[in-house]
């Protein structure tokens, strides 16, 4: 599955309709306006219909691609927390999950940046409460400062 770099995929669309752009630029006093409006709405079409073909070619399937479960195996609370992580072209998140005796619950989720797989990476940390749990993720580095994001879930009671 293609995630890194998604933003290349723009990259020979921008070209496309760049170059018509500077054509119709350049070839404007002897182009009418309707047929400059031609060059580049055809420009659009050809790089939309780019991207749609560059994106079937590296993933026919246009799902997330999901990475192996991790499986947190919570000390204070019964149960293990189940964090179910994915990648979709320059996105990533992750669906959180509490397993209890054979039962399991969706928490919630979190989001990613740049296709980045925080948990994948072992850069997250995972606080145990009083019936909850706070899980904290890496998601940037801006400014040269590392960014973090946390969530807290509240885990089914009996």
């Amino acid at each position: 599955m293609f995630q890194a770099n998604g933003a290349l995929i723009f990259a020979i669309p921008i070209a496309i309709v760049v170059i018509a752009a500077i054509l119709v630029f350049v070839f404007r006093k002897k182009l009418t306006k309707k047929r400059m409006c031609v060059i580049l709405i055809t420009a659009v079409v050809v790089a939309a219909l780019t991207v749609a073909g560059v994106l079937f070619v590296l993933d026919s399937s246009f799902a997330k691609d999901y990475k192996d479960d991790l499986r947190i195996e919570l000390t204070q609370n019964d149960g293990v927390i189940i964090v179910k992580e994915w990648s979709f072209l320059t996105g990533s998140g992750a669906e959180i999950y509490y397993e209890k005796d054979g039962e399991v619950v969706c928490l919630g989720s979190t989001d990613g940046n740049d296709g980045y797989l925080a948990f994948d990476d072992g850069k997250y940390t995972l606080t145990e409460g009083d019936g909850e749990v706070t899980l904290s993720w890496y998601y940037s580095k801006v400014s040269g400062k590392e960014e973090w994001r946390s969530k807290t879930f509240k885990l089914a009671k009996d």
